[in-house]
């Protein structure tokens, strides 16, 4: 009994752990030292905190955005709800358009659940090959997401949908920008970071990436 009780323990122990913490906090500097990069933002607390980010770490600056956006040739990550093996409802979008060339591989996948999450949301991402109004629901537009070759995903949206855009040059970022930074808890107290991102409000349209 002892032993089931310490397993069970030590179990919720290291699941504690390991479980993802995230960070908030206002910009204060990013620089590069060698082949990482230091980053120090504060906390709502006023407490002022130093990340050491190696070259692995994703840094991504998002900036508000709208359908405007939605244009094809971008590639583009969404949260979609699928209510039935017929229909896709967009929920948000974030678009990607630095991605030039040969675009990754798209991917439609079921979200992990979490709380406040619909157990029919999943996440996709692909090219948008196509936009415009469904011949089926007047009030919605079509877009169409490219996976692979020709499998492609017709998701419903409305209108006003949430729509951002991911960059990875920081030369958008100002100190004040707000900052998350994502880890993982470790043994030692640590925290292993494993993405970063970085509000900007700068406002862009399709055509500065053309």
């Amino acid at each position: 009994m002892f032993l089931l009780f310490s397993l069970i323990v030590s179990s919720q122990i290291a699941l504690a752990q390991s479980e993802p913490e995230t960070i908030t906090g206002k910009l204060v500097s990013l620089n590069e030292k060698g082949r990482n990069k230091i980053l120090i933002i504060t906390t709502e607390d006023g407490e002022e905190k130093e990340f050491l980010l190696n070259s692995r770490v994703p840094i991504e600056v998002h900036a508000k955005s709208d359908e405007s956006m939605l244009v094809d040739g971008f590639f583009v990550k969404g949260i979609v709800n699928r209510p039935n093996q017929e229909a896709l409802m967009g929920k948000s979008f974030v678009v990607y358009p630095e991605l030039k060339g040969r675009l990754p591989v798209g991917t439609f996948v079921k979200a992990p659940r979490k709380p406040g999450r619909s157990v029919n949301d999943h996440f996709i991402s692909g090219e948008i090959t196509g936009r415009g109004p469904d011949p089926d629901y007047a009030d919605f537009e079509r877009l169409l997401v490219t996976l692979s070759g020709k499998n492609t995903a017709p998701i419903l949206m409305k209108k006003n949908i949430p729509v951002s855009i991911s960059l990875s040059n920081d030369k958008y970022i100002k100190p004040g920008s707000l900052v998350t930074v994502e880890g993982t808890p470790q043994r030692n107290g640590q925290l292993t970071i494993t993405e970063v991102t970085i509000a900007t409000d700068e406002k862009f349209t399709p055509e500065d990436f053309r």
